[in-house]
């Protein structure tokens, strides 16, 4: 290949061919294309493309549509740069968000090694913010980048420059530029909830004599908190607020308030209200050891979990789904502990085989280290106890069922109270909210789904029953029965068990008619 094909994606689209600009009509081919892009040389099956391509409805044919759109993209950037194999198809280019995620991971290494100076991975930092020139993605209509990727994208951007700001601040000292200040203010302004950044305004405007306005910058966030997202400042932005109205000296942000080391948290759930009550027994709980939250299906455990880990970013902060409850088989001890050793810098040839050997190298890993874990949708306390390293670490686990974890503190979550559920329908009519809120009984999830349904002007029966048709008769007479399986989840064996039922029943109607 003569030319390389590269990508700018972090901001405006853009597309080279060589030297050469490459035009890619907007629309299917463009979201196509980008999905390639991400994938960043790793083949992509014709499933994972058409959820990406088509995530609010497939076309009819769509492997063949697929295949029209493969076609018509290798005739743009050449079939040697867009090739197909058993796990499907990959694109051989380059792309500035693979470079911005590289210099990212480097400095987060460095950070957490601690072998390297400060002044060297501000530099990997900026490197990396460098490559930033807006909105990623901008001239790309896709509803799976909106919703998944940007926001991800984002929150890695924010994190990285409020580290960056951090470092700055370190070395400045009390020698802080006016650059800083408006650059603090503008990302204030953007992102009114983001504690961090209203914690570095804050320390700036008080060394530079400006007292007054860092209470001011303090009363905004706090009431933009409350307004926003019903939650009072957390206990650092309180400590930030005694510290200038006692004059004290700032040299640096609270160390609470900054990142450290690995982030690998889903991002917070958006829209995310109430919960006042559980919010503050999750901060009374906080420290060390375990808490575990319980709850129905849909009840929001993992959003309450992740959204309030998200507040505390003062710590390592991990997390994994151990998918107790939905597709897929649960993950087992060994496997989910190797999944977080390799999350925490440990290459896979370093892991060892035993369980109680991969358990004592979590443990040292993590000694020292003033990290939060959030054990999501756990099956039972097996699956659990196992991977609780102790020490430092705070677990947070969420499960359906009561646990029976050593020393652990509960929290069990119920339906969200009627002022706050009807919050949460904050885009349906106030009349319209009410009925749904004592329809669907406070269950979050359940309000989300109806409030789309209502938007989309059918109501949730209606989509069910739409959905159960396009399913076939036989398959829609199997999800009637599975409806009547008392428990909250069956296994395949279970359901074929109960596929002998229908048949009797369907042939005790026929004989009957």
């Amino acid at each position: 290949m003569s030319d390389q094909l590269a990508f700018q994606v972090l901001g405006p689209w853009q597309a080279q061919l060589g030297t050469t600009p490459l035009p890619v009509p907007a629309g299917r081919l463009r979201s196509l294309l980008v999905s390639l892009v991400l994938a960043d040389g790793e083949p992509l099956s014709i499933e994972t493309l058409a959820e990406q391509v088509w995530p609010q409805g497939q076309p009819a044919k769509v492997r063949a549509t697929l295949h029209t759109y493969v076609a018509r993209l290798r005739h743009l950037v050449g079939h040697e740069r867009l090739v197909s194999g058993p796990g499907g198809y990959r694109l051989i280019a380059s792309a500035d968000l693979h470079q911005f995620q590289a210099l990212l991971a480097e400095a987060l290494q460095q950070a957490e090694s601690g072998e390297t100076s400060g002044e060297s991975e501000l530099e990997l930092l900026r490197a990396a913010l460098a490559l930033w020139r807006g909105r990623p993605f901008t001239e790309v209509s896709s509803t799976w980048l909106d919703q998944e990727v940007i926001p991800q994208l984002t929150d890695q951007w924010l994190t990285a420059t409020e580290r960056r700001i951090e470092l700055e601040l370190a070395a400045a000292g009390d020698a802080v530029g006016d650059e800083l200040l408006d650059e603090l203010t503008d990302l204030a302004s953007e992102h009114p909830t983001r504690e961090p950044v209203a914690a570095h305004l804050i320390t700036v405007l008080h060394r530079t004599c400006q007292r007054a306005e860092a209470l001011r910058a303090f009363r905004r966030i706090r009431d933009t908190l409350r307004a926003e997202l019903g939650v009072p400042p957390g206990a650092e932005l309180l400590a930030l607020q005694r510290a200038v109205l006692l004059e004290g000296t700032l040299r640096t942000p609270p160390v609470s308030l900054v990142q450290r080391g690995p982030r690998r948290l889903p991002p917070a759930v958006l829209g995310f209200t109430g919960r006042y009550d559980e919010l503050a027994a999750l901060d009374a709980l906080a420290g060390t050891g375990v808490i575990a939250i319980d709850g129905a299906a849909g009840i929001g455990k993992s959003a309450l979990a992740l959204y309030w880990v998200h507040r505390t970013a003062d710590r390592l902060q991990l997390h994994l789904d151990l998918r107790g409850h939905g597709p897929g088989e649960p993950v087992e001890p060994a496997a989910a502990m190797a999944t977080l050793l390799q999350t925490l810098g440990i290459t896979a040839d370093r892991v060892p085989a035993p369980l109680d050997e991969r358990a004592a190298l979590l443990k040292s890993a993590l000694a020292n280290r003033h990290a939060v874990i959030v054990l999501d949708n756990a099956r039972d306390t097996d699956q659990v106890v196992p991977l609780l390293p102790g020490g430092d670490t705070l677990v947070i686990v969420t499960s359906r069922a009561p646990l029976d974890l050593p020393s652990a503190k509960r929290l069990t979550v119920g339906p969200l109270p009627p002022d706050q559920a009807v919050n949460l329908l904050a885009a349906t009519p106030p009349a319209t909210a009410t009925a749904l809120c004592k329809a669907y009984g406070g269950v979050p999830l359940a309000l989300v789904i109806a409030e789309a349904s209502e938007t989309l002007g059918h109501s949730v029966a209606d989509a069910v029953t739409a959905a159960v048709a396009r399913l076939g008769p036989e398959a829609g007479k199997m999800f009637g029965l599975l409806a009547l399986h008392p428990a909250t989840g069956i296994s395949l064996r279970a359901a074929a068990a109960l596929w002998p039922t229908y048949r009797l029943i369907a042939h005790g109607t026929r004989l009957r008619n």
